[in-house]
């Protein structure tokens, strides 16, 4: 084992994800990093995954495959075990980027004083499809407001600063991560530093949290923005709350577009509707409706 590269204490939480797993797994395999701290958590998968964790079990520093109460739970019970510098988790359908820890660890070594590094991410589906999930920008109290402004799969911390804001929660089951990054920036005080460069790869699938229950998102993203108002200005408080209106109408415009190509012009009018009214003046909401009143 290395004395010279940070150790990296990486989690992969899993259930019932073994058509994904193993390409999980190659992909941590294939950084060729020699100071690794690996748990896997499975919770208790009636699929094929318990034999795909035993074929690579010598890879692991600890691994168990029981029932736990959600994802951050069985994140948090790795995190008890890891004694690793630097801390991360790659979710059972997501990948590494080639080179990322690599990268990562070189970046904590250059940069001493940084707890917390981010990188871009790659969305993917199973067709081949893919497309850039980049930063948004994140140096101002309200970037964190409008949106979750860091890709989860391309995120990296010190243990110093684990320690320092605590497990993850289990009060936001859909954004636990957003809620981390909030605590991390708004109690702890850390400030990330960015890597141009792709750390990982984001998989859309039909299991996937993201995919499959997009809804659940909302609720948690308005009581997590509630309980960390209080570190805003009133000023930065109107400054979020028309970045979350823009955002909101961008994404009814999106839902638009999407209707059109997927569910038919009915369904594409009814949505580019819900954009107009939402913003009457707004050129695209507008594009949205003529293109759904043409069929196309």
């Amino acid at each position: 084992m290395s004395t010279t590269l940070p150790k990296i204490s990486i989690v992969t939480p899993s259930f019932n994800q073994g058509h994904y797993l193993e390409a999980t797994f190659k992909s941590v395999l294939a950084q060729d990093y020699p100071n690794i701290e690996w748990m896997v958590v499975d919770g208790g998968s009636k699929d094929n995954s318990l034999e795909l964790i035993k074929k690579y079990e010598k890879h692991f520093a600890w691994w168990i495959s029981e029932k736990d109460r959600n994802h951050p739970h069985a994140l948090n019970k790795g995190y008890e075990k890891a004694t690793g510098e630097i801390f991360c988790f790659v979710n059972s359908d997501d990948l590494l980027a080639p080179g990322a820890l690599h990268h990562v660890a070189k970046t904590f070594q250059e940069k001493p004083k940084t707890d917390w590094v981010v990188g871009w991410a790659t969305y993917f589906q199973d067709n081949g499809e893919e497309w850039y999930y980049g930063l948004k920008r994140f140096d101002r109290n309200v970037d964190w407001f409008i949106s979750n402004p860091i890709p989860q799969i391309s995120s990296f911390w010190r243990t110093e600063a684990f320690k320092k804001a605590g497990p993850f929660t289990e009060k936001y089951l859909w954004a636990f991560d957003y809620e981390y990054w909030m605590r991390l920036w708004f109690v702890a005080g850390y400030r990330p530093t960015e890597v141009r460069r792709c750390l990982g790869y984001f998989r859309l699938q039909p299991q996937s949290k993201t995919v499959s229950k997009p809804e659940n998102y909302a609720p948690d993203f308005a009581g997590l923005r509630a309980e960390y108002e209080k570190y805003l200005t009133p000023a930065e408080r109107k400054v979020a709350a028309r970045g979350q209106k823009r955002k909101a109408h961008d994404e009814k415009v999106v839902k638009a577009w999407q209707a059109l190509k997927l569910e038919g012009p009915a369904a594409a009018r009814a949505k580019a509707w819900d954009a107009v009214k939402h913003s009457m003046l707004s050129a695209d909401a507008w594009k949205a409706m003529y293109a759904s009143v043409r069929g196309r």
